[in-house]
């Protein structure tokens, strides 16, 4: 794999900025990130994954379909609304 050295600072310069994205982040070894929404799941890649990124990718939005993670978003956004949060 070759280093690119712009992108490793703008990774560092990124996660000093927003340090709780670093636990969601998925980079590379997923091929991309996931975009949550309230209707679905979209994985959005890289224009640079290779073939193995796209087939992890695929991947992880089975687990995150199976997982419920959408209905769960819906519950909790149904549960703030009626508490007048959202």
């Amino acid at each position: 794999m070759k280093f690119k050295p712009l992108g490793s600072i703008a990774k560092l310069f990124f996660n000093s900025l927003f340090p709780v994205t670093k636990l969601s982040y998925e980079g590379e070894e997923a091929g991309g990130g996931i975009l949550w929404g309230i209707d679905g799941v979209v994985r959005i890649a890289h224009g640079a994954c290779r073939a193995s990124d796209i087939a992890h990718a695929i991947a992880s939005a089975r687990n995150t379909v199976e997982a419920d993670i959408v209905g769960c978003l819906k519950l909790e956004s149904a549960k703030l609304r009626k508490k007048n949060k959202l």
